[in-house]
């Protein structure tokens, strides 16, 4: 009777064991698939990983590091994070972003290998890991407009009983407003000639992406500063993105056409040779009527570089420029009669 009491008492003893120490808080219980929610050691938590691994939890700096940029979090913006355990041994980790009164701040979005616990507010590992260092990632969608400061408390554990905590603090970042200015140049051109849009853009998040339209339309573009060639009076406009702002310009480049009642007529054609140049640009004319131009070389960004007052002869005539000091890019050659302005690119090497 006493062996078979024995045999009963025994396993019942054993199960009990178990349940305590699984859910009583025994400091020899372990959690490898990641530990319940709230144990990251923030002040609203109140309890880390020492609670169930026992020994003393010593802060340590730099365990949890983002991309969020040093000027702080746009609002619903989403960033990544990791975590960087080392020591040797099996390694765990609990993560969570809070205010000092324990509310959660944000949405945790979990990577490889972790899993999020207590809804989006706590995130953990989905098995220890042994190697050293052992990393986890996983993201974070920014709270609205007006939260604040964000901690992001963490809890780890290094083998059983030795228990690390640590934070990343980060601000709200600033939102300043999108300027967009859109630029042309030359401003007039004659049929056939070319015209160099541009756009400046400032403040957002500082980086941008641009989309060019033009009315009449047929003119698309995604690049900052395009070159077009109109046949028409053109309106061109530029949508420039900055995270989730939007700010538009537009520039007008007018074309005087030859055979309609809008026109300049031309008195002047214009070439240039050799092109690409390297020490000397050959310009070449051919004038209608005797005339007295002013001749520029222009980089791109409007610096004039060269200028020169050329009186030019009926019929064909020439002038070379010395370019050999200019640095190597791409530069307009700009002409004007007083009336027209007559322009054409050429590259320096």
């Amino acid at each position: 009777m006493k062996k078979h009491l024995l045999l009963v008492l025994v396993p019942a003893l054993i199960f009990g064991i178990t349940i305590l120490s699984s859910f009583g808080g025994d400091v020899n219980s372990d959690y490898p698939g990641g530990s319940p929610a709230g144990y990251t050691g923030s002040p609203g938590d109140g309890s880390d990983c020492q609670h169930c691994h026992g020994g003393t939890s010593m802060f340590i700096e730099g365990w949890i590091t983002s991309d969020i940029p040093p000027t702080g979090y746009a609002p619903g913006n989403i960033y990544n994070l990791t975590v960087t355990v080392t020591g040797s041994g099996d390694k765990g980790f609990q993560v969570s972003p809070q205010d000092p009164s324990g509310s959660q701040l944000g949405t945790l979005i979990a990577g490889p290998g972790t899993h999020l616990n207590g809804g989006t507010k706590y995130v953990n590992q989905n098995s220890k890991k042994t190697s050293n260092p052992a990393i986890w990632t996983f993201q974070w969608m920014a709270p609205g407009a007006g939260a604040g400061e964000v901690t992001f408390y963490g809890a780890f554990t290094i083998n059983k009983p030795v228990t690390k905590t640590s934070t990343l603090v980060v601000q709200e970042g600033t939102v300043i407003p999108l300027v967009v200015e859109a630029s042309a140049f030359p401003l007039e051109i004659c049929t056939g000639d070319s015209s160099h849009l541009d756009v400046e853009a400032s403040g957002g998040t500082g980086s941008y992406i641009y989309a060019w339209t033009s009315d009449p339309p047929g003119f698309t573009s995604s690049v900052k500063d395009p070159w077009v060639y109109p046949l028409e009076h053109t309106t061109y406009y530029v949508e420039v993105t900055s995270g989730d702002i939007h700010e538009s310009d537009s520039v007008d480049v007018t074309v005087y056409c030859l055979g309609t009642n809008d026109i300049r007529e031309v008195q002047i054609q214009l070439s240039c040779f050799p092109n690409p140049a390297v020490q000397t640009l050959t310009v070449r004319f051919e004038a209608k009527v005797n005339s007295v131009i002013e001749l520029s070389v222009v980089s791109l960004n409007g610096k004039s570089n060269l200028s020169r007052d050329i009186r030019l002869q009926q019929g064909s005539s020439s002038v070379q420029l010395d370019v050999e000091n200019l640095v190597p890019g791409i530069y307009l050659l700009n002409v004007r009669d007083g009336k027209n302005n007559y322009t054409r690119r050429f590259i320096k090497e």
